[in-house]
């Protein structure tokens, strides 16, 4: 009984050793040394006791030694069998600590990912408050810059208004500055009041 389950054992040995022959040939003793004692050792009991029937005593004792050599044979063969259970069991328990050691670094692999990740994640949400915080400067920059549109156009608007004032006046004020200089009133400073008015009336519209 004790062979008969190791040989079912041994045919689930692992796809690549079963390949590689090592336990089909392992299988194989094990087939042998179940089959072999139950043909030939039974085949040679039944042809003792036939013998015994017909020789004499000497024959008789001849004939006793056969199940013992029976027994030893069968004790091999057991042997054998059990070692190869033996070598069996090293290469599961080995394969076992393997797989196990492999386990443990699939899982600090998995560890090392999750820390990754939580900092991906992490430089992720402060990439996207920055983001925030750069597209609420650019509004802020966007409204700064219609309201200095505004102001240039309100400026702009201004000054064609004076330039207009300056153009419509030009001639009360050369013929106030006329009238002041007639009366002697247009002395060095006025002459300087003159030139400066001048200065800004080219500037404002140099075909004045």
């Amino acid at each position: 009984m004790f062979v008969s389950v190791s040989s079912t054992a041994l045919r689930k040995c692992p796809g690549a050793l079963w390949r590689s022959g090592r336990c089909r040939a392992l299988d194989e003793r094990v087939g042998t040394a179940v089959r072999a004692p139950r043909r030939t050792p039974v085949a040679r009991m039944l042809a003792s006791n036939g013998q015994r029937r017909a020789t004499d005593d000497v024959e008789q004792d001849a004939e006793v030694d056969d199940p013992r050599e029976m027994v030893r044979g069968m004790s091999k063969e057991l042997e054998a069998v059990i070692g190869d259970v033996v070598h069996l069991e090293e290469y599961a328990l080995n394969r076992t600590v393997t797989l196990k050691d492999s386990l443990a670094a699939d899982l600090k692999k998995l560890r090392h990912f999750q820390d990754e990740r939580q900092l991906a994640d992490k430089i992720e949400t402060d990439l996207r408050r920055k983001e925030e915080a750069v597209f609420e400067a650019m509004r802020k920059v966007l409204f700064c810059v219609v309201e200095l549109k505004q102001q240039a156009a309100a400026l702009t608007n201004e000054l064609e208004s004076m330039r207009e004032f300056v153009v419509e006046n030009h001639e009360r004020i050369m013929l106030a500055m006329e009238a002041l200089r007639e009366k002697g009133l247009m002395g060095s400073r006025h002459d300087v009041f003159e030139g400066e008015v001048q200065k800004k009336l080219d500037r404002f519209d140099p075909e004045i």
